[in-house]
């Protein structure tokens, strides 16, 4: 399989915030009914034991048919090990480091840092990210972002922080080759009462907003 055409053919990546276990498992398989097929397992920094949970979602995801999964939140190069020990096929993060970058690539996997300004972005697209996700994409607001972004259109971007059913359209408009999305794909409150079949609706929405 080749991962960049997976993410460029699927666009949405859920992002899953301290779900482990079943609830991740049934997570996962209500979202890939519903059409999503990208999951993003982050670390927990504040856990201390964030590096064995997560390590164990990623091998638990990688038994899902369909579903292409990422590390996010990965911050140093130990959590990038356990992630690729684990399976994981895209490495996610918060901000722009170029150790980490260099770190994924030569591991053969994607890496997708996170930047807010146009140095940011173009130091890691010059230390080889395969995307950069612009975070945190609206408090940034859509005028900034389109004004960085247009003139960098060589590159490929990814949302996240503040993309909805209202406005992902939006992003994919101004040139966004993907968008992450987090709370309404996986809202504690419906994996704790175990409604699944909401967060596979909210997924087949999602996917409807951009056919």
């Amino acid at each position: 399989m080749n991962y960049q055409e997976y993410i460029l053919k699927h666009k949405v990546v859920s992002i899953a915030r301290r779900v482990y276990g079943k609830d991740l498992f049934h997570l996962a398989n209500a979202l890939s009914r519903g059409g999503i097929k990208l999951l993003e397992l982050t670390f927990d920094q504040n856990d201390t034991e964030h590096l064995s949970k997560t390590k164990a979602g990623i091998e638990l995801l990688n038994s899902i048919p369909d579903i292409l999964v990422g590390a996010g939140t990965v911050i140093n190069t130990e959590q990038l090990h356990a992630a690729a020990s684990a399976g994981a096929k895209y490495i996610v993060s918060p901000n722009t480091d170029t150790k980490i970058i260099e770190a994924t690539k030569k591991l053969g996997l994607i890496s997708i840092p996170g930047a807010a300004t146009p140095t940011e972005i173009l130091n890691a697209h010059a230390a080889g990210a395969d995307f950069i996700k612009i975070f945190p994409a609206l408090p940034l607001g859509f005028e900034y972002i389109k004004a960085i972004c247009q003139p960098l259109n060589h590159l490929r971007f990814i949302a996240n922080a503040g993309v909805t059913p209202d406005n992902i359209r939006d992003f994919f408009d101004i040139g966004f080759v993907g968008v992450g999305i987090s709370n309404y794909l996986s809202e504690a409150r419906l994996i704790a009462s175990n409604q699944f079949n909401e967060l596979e609706s909210r997924a087949r929405y999602i996917v409807e907003k951009l056919q």
